[in-house]
């Protein structure tokens, strides 16, 4: 068993490394085989995997999608380790977008158990919104699989790597960013 300390160091080297990930692509396939880049991506997704599983109860719905991703890519580093090791953000993308799809049906959704975990007391109100957010969030990841894909297939490496590793994560942050602003508006005026 690991010890909080490691696995905490663990889980943070992991999220770093997931968050660089288009740069470690981008580099290392100038430096080594596309195999051996997928090799190292696969084994450090398994990581991530093994660490969330412990940290994550069994029925999260944000881990399945790690899970997917790496059988994804294991089989495609039989087809072709070049495109495989760039699908990642692709694969990522659609299958958060499912995860959080899926949650609409079968609720609670995904925002609204993150909502909950600040606020275990959410009424009506604050579902329905969270329910709203999770849609956004939807249509948000199958835009982002759709350009991540469009530089798999048509990009250069660099145009690849722009993308998947900054402009995705600003919009991602952007969309953070206007959640927050709107939900503050939100209370504001449920407050009066």
């Amino acid at each position: 068993m690991l010890s909080p300390k490691l696995k905490k160091s663990l889980t943070g080297a992991a999220l770093l490394l997931g968050l660089s990930y288009p740069f470690i692509v981008y580099f290392g396939l100038s430096a080594f085989s596309p195999q051996i880049m997928i090799s190292i991506v696969l084994l450090v997704l398994g990581l991530r995997i093994v660490l969330m599983g412990k940290s994550l109860p069994r029925k999260n719905r944000l881990l399945w999608p790690s899970v997917v991703a790496l059988c994804l890519m294991g089989v495609g580093a039989f087809l072709h380790a070049t495109v495989a090791v760039k699908l990642y953000p692709v694969a990522i993308s659609l299958l958060l977008g499912t995860a959080f799809f899926w949650s609409l049906f079968y609720p609670p959704t995904t925002i609204e158990m993150i909502a909950r975990i600040t606020e275990p007391d959410l009424d009506d109100k604050g579902v329905s919104y969270t329910r709203k957010v999770t849609l956004i969030w939807v249509v948000f990841f199958l835009l982002n699989a759709t350009i991540a894909g469009w530089t798999v297939v048509y990009g250069t490496l660099e145009q690849w790597t722009l993308y998947n590793g900054f402009i995705s994560y600003c919009l991602t942050g952007a969309l953070l960013g206007a959640e927050y602003l709107v939900r503050r508006v939100v209370r504001a005026k449920e407050a009066q």
